[in-house]
């Protein structure tokens, strides 16, 4: 990332590491830094949806839902 500070798929990676090792916070700044560069990346919006979700915060959840449904995406049938 030092490389390439641009790099969405680094940060998004990053984060599903941190999520991986229940680091939610980490994992939630991460995925935020790959949707800064890229604020409509698909596979960013359904990993912070699926995290909130598994930290019981639906509400945000929700909105990431509702930001892949605006894009035409079914935020159930795409993979992280």
């Amino acid at each position: 990332m030092r490389l390439n500070p641009d790099y969405k798929e680094a940060y998004l990676n990053l984060g599903l590491v941190y999520q991986s090792v229940n680091n939610f916070q980490k994992a939630i700044d991460a995925i935020e830094k790959a949707l800064t560069i890229d604020p409509d990346y698909p596979k960013a919006l359904v990993s912070m949806k699926a995290l909130y979700q598994s930290i019981g915060d639906n509400a945000r959840a929700a909105y990431y839902e509702s930001k892949l449904k605006s894009l035409g995406i079914d935020p159930e049938s795409t993979n992280r």
